[in-house]
């Protein structure tokens, strides 16, 4: 059964096609996708002193350091002057929002989004000479049948 969702897959998508030929395929937008949903995004502090690399947490950096650390003899607290920049990463929320809005609208968890159009079209129908005949023919019978008829009617009617 003929239907437009057919109708318009036998045409072809000109824009699918082309994806394909540039290798964006099904399997790299997902991989895209994925890597936007645990998308990060560095965060940086300036802090006064001077920090010991080894006393951050997992995951933070030294960007830049003034001044210098002083250990204690002792083995007691470490101490340092100067200002230190530290880097993080954070989870970047919009980017993983809008990577999650795309999987569901890929996935068709979300209702078909219609848009009502105003205006007018006009259609000019391009007939072929085929065209052109096979109409004539049919329109020949039509207007035969009809004066058919007609003489039947009158004949009946005497």
């Amino acid at each position: 059964m003929e239907t437009p969702k057919n109708a318009v897959e036998a045409i072809g998508n000109p824009i699918h096609e082309a994806m394909l030929g540039q290798g964006i395929t099904p399997l790299y937008l997902a991989r895209k996708l994925k890597r936007e949903l645990n998308a990060k995004e560095p965060k940086i502090v300036k802090v006064k002193g001077a920090v010991n690399p080894d006393s951050l947490p997992r995951g933070y950096k030294i960007r830049a350091q003034s001044g210098m650390i002083i250990h204690s003899a002792e083995g007691g607290q470490d101490y340092g002057d100067g200002e230190t920049v530290i880097e993080y990463k954070v989870d970047n929320i919009g980017i993983a929002q809008k990577a999650r809005m795309d999987a569901h609208k890929l996935r068709g968890d979300y209702p078909i989004e219609r848009h009502e159009l105003n205006g007018s079209i006009t259609v000019t129908p391009q007939l072929t000479e085929e065209d052109r005949k096979i109409l004539k023919s049919i329109s020949k019978k039509a207007v035969d049948d009809i004066l058919q008829q007609h003489r039947e009617s009158i004949k009946r009617g005497r």
